[in-house]
């Protein structure tokens, strides 16, 4: 049986830039393949570079979602800055 999704958390923490590369070429080939990939980062590039479609997480569920184009490491930043000023529950 072949995986649909995989799981990934920040999985370049700590490797070079031409690992990173490697990894990033590799997960493209697999999402071509129809692979969804689920990819846990604090690394905003990583993140920008890596993912058609972003969600920011507040206590368990999705405070902010962005996709396509609105994937830039400004909207993700304002997206967080937003869900911190939120008061809590």
């Amino acid at each position: 049986m072949q995986p649909k999704v995989l799981l990934l958390d920040e999985s370049t923490r700590g490797i070079d830039v031409g690992a990173k590369a490697q990894l990033r070429d590799l997960l493209d080939e697999l999402a071509v393949a129809g692979l969804a990939i689920l990819l846990i980062s604090s690394d905003l590039e990583e993140l920008v570079s890596g993912c058609d479609r972003v969600a920011v997480l507040r206590d368990g569920t999705v405070a902010a979602e962005l996709t396509g184009p609105e994937v830039t490491e400004d909207r993700i930043i304002a997206a967080m800055a937003t869900v911190a000023e939120r008061p809590d529950h």
